[in-house]
């Protein structure tokens, strides 16, 4: 006959309390699963702001960055052509950007200047972070336009609002 404390006895519904026995028995295994839990190796990056942002489209505190596109050439471009602006935290040098926000433009043949307003969360902006805007425009799938400086926004010296960024030709445009 098993004591009133083996395992038998708390899985045959037994404990000295009548309730919960087998709650009691996994204990153990549940305590194990939440430590172990953070040391499995998953091979994901973790969350940046942006992710969590699309996630959850409801930003703290939400403003926009607003200003223009412009380049030189004397075209205009063709309909369905697309312009993509993102705001970026590049405070950490050698660390890949964090998309703070973007705006994607699907142009009907407009010429420049274009403009843009990239909403993003102002929590998520530091006062000793770098903060810069950079644009592309993209025709028939290649890339026909990028910046090719950095254009800084929203801290230090840097414009806060009516940002133009200026797009130079890529290859043979």
């Amino acid at each position: 006959m098993a004591s009133p404390l083996s395992p038998r006895s708390l899985f045959a519904g037994n404990s000295p309390s009548g309730r919960g026995s087998i709650l009691l028995a996994l204990a153990p295994i549940a305590i194990c699963v939440v430590l172990c839990g953070g040391c499995q190796s998953n091979n994901r990056a973790p969350l940046t702001p942006v992710d969590k942002r699309q996630e959850s489209p409801n930003l703290i505190d939400p403003v926009a960055l607003r200003g223009t596109i412009m380049y030189r050439a004397r075209i205009a471009l063709p309909p369905g052509s697309v312009i993509t602006v993102q705001l970026l935290n590049v405070s950490i040098a050698d660390a890949p950007a964090a998309i703070l926000g973007k705006h994607t433009i699907t142009t009907t043949g407009q010429n420049v200047p274009i403009p843009f307003a990239i909403t993003y969360d102002r929590a998520l902006v530091k006062p000793n972070g770098v903060y810069a805007a950079t644009a592309t425009i993209t025709i028939n799938g290649r890339v026909a336009f990028r910046n090719t400086t950095q254009h800084r926004v929203l801290t230090a010296d840097a414009p806060k609002d009516n940002v133009t960024i200026n797009l130079d030709p890529v290859g043979g445009n």
